[in-house]
Formats: structure tokens, C-alpha cells, sequence
């Protein structure tokens, strides 16, 4: 085989325009954010000490109880 002949698919990346190919790069970009977003929120809720919900509702109502003087029942 020549050294020459080139694939259809190396032919096809030399006459593509450069903004497409700018454009493949942003979309692999945006999905690489997106799922780099998701993992790292998914990381610190499984190994992080982010409280419950409930946790966090009983210290703000602490919180109101101790600076507003608000009564609260638990």
C-alpha cells in the first residue's frame, strides 16, 4: 500500500471548515463540564460532610431561637 493513499475519514478532516470543527470541540467541552459538574456534586454528598436537610432546618431553627428569641418547638 502506498504511503500516500489516504482514508476517507483523513480526507474528510482536511476539507471540514475549521468552525465545525471548533464546534465538535465546544460540544465535547459542555458534556465534559456537565458530567465533571455531576461527578464532583456527587462526590461531596457521598464523601463530603454535607448535612441533611433535616440538619439544616434544625439549625436554623436554633439559629432564629438563639438571635430572635423564637420560640420553637421540636
Amino acid at each position: 500500500m502506498n504511503k500516500e493513499t489516504k482514508t476517507a475519514r483523513e480526507i474528510r478532516e482536511e476539507r471540514m471548515p475549521t468552525y465545525e470543527k471548533y464546534i465538535k470541540w465546544m460540544w465535547r467541552l459542555l458534556f465534559a463540564g456537565i458530567a465533571s459538574v455531576i461527578l464532583l456534586f456527587g462526590g461531596l454528598a457521598l464523601f463530603g460532610g454535607i448535612p441533611s436537610t433535616e440538619r439544616l432546618e434544625i439549625r436554623i431553627l436554633i439559629w432564629q431561637q438563639k438571635y430572635f428569641q423564637v420560640t420553637v418547638k421540636f
